[in-house]
């Protein structure tokens, strides 16, 4: 059993990174309530192109709210969330409702599924806040993406070109943590049915015996471009497996259940004596080999919740384990990242050193949260 009190302490001390660190305060600049990540080339803070890091935390700062009821984290959340909203295409722009308008008119590829990755959070802040326009942009961004990007079987196109007005290559499944069967219950609306269904109907044919899953070794599917391409990501691991472990909560039916099982327990089995995963499940490089402080946080989430649906110790004990190793690494000296979590070692002009990273905290937090919460 872990120590309710340094997870609570551990958790606290992330959030406080988070909003300390890495939040965009400065009410005059454009990107006010933005989070932001470390750039490895310069070591510097920057607002990404991708918006789904600035919804992952507000995702986490709502949960820490919702168990501390303490104002400043739900204060920072609904700061992000609108910097989200100022993103949102409106009906006078092309690509109405996608989180793209300050980049829509430029020439980087935009990326699909940073997208509905963000609905979650919105809907977050709906039900923390009861303010409908939350709910409203996130309907936004589910219209868009069913009548401008989705052809059905489940899959998308993942990147879009601003400058040639076009969606291509990369692939992906639809890998999201909940946001289009939140929208299903929600509105009603019968088009969020065909897209959660083909969802996992996709994912289900995509499944191995071995638990990994088909697609993530297809050179069209969507990647990590720093890993060999033999290697499975753990990272995509846990974006498949999401989507079916939330399938199984919502509608409790045995297929889901048995693939979730399957690929999670095979993620167990490759989880180290101190506690976390390695960068890759098959990992083919000596990179790939290394601690991953995210997935780690992904899949302590992930084991927390399958314990929660069936009582299986086995999954407790993974996750303590993963929480356990996560505190121990969590940046308790250094005043730059105080508080921050592990991600890893990355190479930075040719030597590897350690980081600290925002993502990695933002899933650190929301592994404290969710075993603090069962």
């Amino acid at each position: 059993m872990l120590d309710l009190k340094k997870l609570d302490q551990a958790s606290k001390m992330g959030a406080r990174w988070l909003v300390t660190n890495c939040q965009v305060s400065e009410e005059s600049n454009a990107d006010f309530g933005a989070f932001m990540e470390a750039d490895p080339a310069t070591r510097s803070l920057r607002v990404p192109l991708d918006p789904w890091l600035t919804a992952a935390a507000v995702r986490s700062l709502l949960m820490v709210h919702g168990r501390t009821r303490h104002a400043q984290w739900k204060e920072a959340a609904i700061c992000g969330g609108d910097y989200l909203e100022t993103l949102q295409c409106s009906e006078e722009m092309e690509e109405t409702g996608a989180l793209w308008a300050p980049w829509i008119r430029g020439s980087d590829a935009l990326r699909v599924d940073a997208n509905y990755r963000s609905i979650a959070a919105l809907l977050d802040l709906y039900g923390a806040t009861g303010s409908s326009h939350y709910l409203e942009s996130a309907r936004g961004i589910g219209e868009w993406f069913s009548e401008s990007v989705y052809r059905g079987g489940g899959t998308h196109l993942n990147r879009y070109f601003p400058d040639k007005r076009t969606y291509g290559w990369p692939r992906s499944h639809i890998l999201d943590e909940g946001g289009f069967m939140r929208l299903r219950d929600l509105t009603r609306d019968e088009i969020y049915d065909g897209i959660t269904g083909d969802q996992i109907e996709a994912l289900t044919d995509a499944s191995t015996e071995q638990g990994i899953f088909s697609c993530m070794k297809a050179s069209r599917m969507e990647r990590e471009d720093d890993l060999d391409p033999e290697s499975v990501s753990m990272r995509g691991m846990y974006w498949h497996l999401s989507p079916i472990v939330l399938a199984y909560e919502k509608d409790k039916q045995d297929r889901f259940l048995e693939l979730a099982e399957r690929g999670v327990r095979l993620v167990m089995d490759s989880q180290t004596e101190e506690g976390y995963l390695n960068r890759a499940l098959f990992p083919q490089t000596q990179e790939a080999s290394g601690p991953d402080g995210l997935a780690t946080a992904m899949f302590a989430t992930l084991w927390t919740k399958m314990y929660e649906l069936n009582g299986n110790s086995a999954y407790r004990k993974s996750a303590e384990m993963a929480i356990d190793w996560m505190i121990g690494s969590q940046s308790v000296s250094r005043r730059d990242s105080l508080g921050a979590f592990y991600d890893g070692k990355r190479s930075n002009d040719g030597e590897l050193r350690d980081t600290w990273t925002t993502m990695s905290t933002i899933y650190g937090i929301m592994a404290c949260e969710e075993y603090l919460r069962i």
